[in-house]
């Protein structure tokens, strides 16, 4: 096993375990919050580093090597020192799925535009689409970075990549938006009253949370978790990784 999913622990939290446990070494006194591939976390509202330090040296110690985190809040103590399984995958794999929930399957009779300087992301999703919607987009502060692009999907597919600007007017109508990037290049709140798929959750009013319709290995996990069904939790069972036996039942903001 090198990945384990940390969930916050309900129990009170004990500052005797704490300090044996950071300062002494005692790993031992939290080998009992592991079940079942889920180590839950002791926790307190203030994460000293020195317990950060000693929570990173303990799972290193069982050969961790990737993490899932049920609570967000947790999960940027340790995206420095491990790889964060977040449900991008799933995501990437099942991306048509997925406009197809928003569109209510009727995707043919959408224009998808992407937005972010993501271009290797963007490509990628545009080929996972690009047969299925009625028009494909790019809003951008660059548009000269796009032209290649333009070119590409224009001599592959006969389609025609429109390059569109901040300027142009933002409408909702037959529309998904989809941020392909952690790093915002718009104003926050500019999609905040559109179609707008976010999983990096960078702008405001974004479809961020994809829920899965639970099956029998999911339900042991979402029951001893008390959570959903989530991409994070498809990607760290690894049930199927096709996703052809994956069905979307939410997709929430």
């Amino acid at each position: 096993m090198n990945k384990i999913i940390l969930k916050l622990s309900e129990e009170r939290f004990s500052f005797l375990k704490y300090i044996l446990f950071t300062y002494f070494k005692c790993n031992k006194i939290y080998e009992k919050n592991i079940e079942k591939n889920v180590f839950f976390v002791p926790f307190k509202k203030t994460l000293k580093s020195a317990y950060i330090k000693a929570l990173s040296r303990f799972l290193r110690s069982k050969n961790i090597k990737e993490i899932m985190c049920v609570e967000k809040e947790i999960k940027k103590y340790f995206k420095t020192e491990f790889s964060i399984i977040d449900g991008k995958n799933i995501y990437r794999t099942i991306f048509c799925d997925i406009l197809n929930f928003i569109s209510n399957n009727k995707l043919f009779d959408y224009e998808i535009i992407f937005i972010s300087d993501n271009i290797k992301e963007i490509k990628f999703l545009a080929e996972k689409c690009v047969k299925n919607v009625k028009t494909l987009s790019v809003l951008t502060n660059k548009p000269y970075l796009y032209e290649s692009m333009r070119d590409y999907f224009f001599e592959k597919y006969g389609v025609m990549l429109n390059i569109k600007v901040k300027k142009d007017k933002l409408k909702k109508h037959n529309k998904i938006y989809v941020n392909a990037g952690g790093m915002r290049v718009f104003d926050k709140s500019l999609f905040k009253n559109l179609n707008l798929i976010d999983i990096y959750c960078v702008y405001e009013g974004g479809y961020n949370e994809i829920i899965f319709e639970n099956n029998k290995l999911s339900k042991e996990y979402t029951k001893l978790l008390k959570c959903t069904y989530s991409a994070a939790l498809a990607d760290f069972l690894e049930q199927d990784k096709s996703g052809e036996n994956i069905k979307i039942v939410n997709i929430k903001k």
